[in-house]
Formats: C-alpha cells, sequence, structure tokens
C-alpha cells in the first residue's frame, strides 16, 4: 500500500490496484486501456468539480483494484439533492462524451468506452455510483430497508442474467459474473 499527502489530501494506492492495472495491460489491447483510464479520469475530475462547485473538499483519495473512490473531508456537508448531482455527475460526464462522440459520428471505442464506463458506475452496487444515489435517495425519503431489499434484489437478479450470458454466449461474460458475485458477496457483509 502507498500512501502519500498532497495539499491536505491524502492518497492512498493499494496493491490490488496495482495487481489489476498490471493485468489489464498484460491481458488487454493496450490502447483500449489508456483510452479506458482516460475515461475514469474524466469520470472522477467530474465527481470532484461537482464537490468542489458544492462547496464541499477532498479528503482522500483511494485507488483499488474495484476503481478509484473519492472520499470527502467531512461526512454529510451536503444536502441530499447536492449528493445525488455530486454522484451523478461521474456517469453524466461519460454519457455526455458519448453522446457528443456519437452525434459528431465518431464511431470510435473511445466514445463506447464512456458510455460503458457510465452504464457500469450506475449499477445497483454500494460501491458504484447507482448503489450510493439509491443509499441517498433512501435516506432522504427514510425508507432504507426498503431499498436495501431493492438492492439485494436488483444484485440477485444481475448476477442471474450475468451467469445466464456466461452460459448461453460464451466465456467473454465470466468477468461479469464474477464481478457481480464479488460485489454481491462484499454488499452483503457491508450489511
Amino acid at each position: 500500500m502507498i500512501k502519500l499527502c498532497i495539499g491536505g489530501v491524502k492518497i492512498t494506492a493499494e496493491f490490488s490496484f496495482f495487481v489489476f492495472m498490471a493485468m489489464m495491460f498484460l491481458c488487454g489491447e493496450n490502447s483500449l486501456i489508456t483510452d479506458y483510464l482516460i475515461c475514469v479520469l474524466i469520470h472522477e475530475c467530474a465527481h470532484g468539480i461537482a464537490l468542489c462547485a458544492f462547496g464541499g473538499s477532498l479528503g482522500e483519495i483511494l485507488f483499488t483494484a474495484c476503481g478509484i473512490r473519492l472520499i470527502p473531508a467531512r461526512e454529510r456537508i451536503l444536502s441530499y439533492c447536492k449528493e445525488i448531482f455530486v454522484l451523478s455527475a461521474g456517469p453524466l460526464s461519460n454519457l455526455l462524451l458519448f453522446f457528443m462522440l456519437h452525434s459528431a459520428n465518431t464511431h470510435s471505442s473511445f466514445a463506447l468506452i464512456n458510455l460503458g464506463t457510465a452504464v457500469f458506475n450506475l449499477l445497483p452496487y454500494s460501491l458504484l455510483d447507482g448503489g450510493c444515489i439509491l443509499i441517498v435517495i433512501s435516506q432522504l425519503f427514510n425508507c432504507e430497508k426498503l431499498m436495501r431489499y431493492f438492492l439485494t434484489t436488483a444484485q440477485i437478479f444481475l448476477f442471474a442474467l450475468s451467469l445466464i450470458c456466461t452460459v448461453t454466449l460464451g466465456l467473454a461474460f465470466l468477468p461479469l459474473t464474477i464481478f457481480t458475485l464479488s460485489y454481491g458477496i462484499y454488499d452483503m457483509k457491508q450489511k
């Protein structure tokens, strides 16, 4: 684990992040990986810009095998609506880039990776933006138990769907199945 502090912001990179990055570069097309990393940086910068625009400040940047996570300096400094906007800023930036590139008839891998990054981050897992947005909404309307039930049901459905895709369409869907299972187990342990 590597820990730094730059300008009052803690930066932590877990060993799993470096293993994940090494595996990506060993197993994949390097230009696609570079496009993906640029999409992720745009996504996280959008979160950071939205947080700062609403008067928040960054406390920590955490790099793990599960992704990059921006952690505010203080807990619950924003209203529920502002927090939802900050959580939505990342996927919205990727969707905006996708539509801009698509409307310019640039059917590039960069456009598709932006779309994939947005959709992936909107999945209903507590580590991802989609799950965090649903949790904030449930806190706003004081229906946290109902939302946990919904999240668990959605995760089981996504795992079953990815398993069916793996069995019927091939091993290309196996990483998705492993992801949905491992994130689902992680979310169950957090409850």
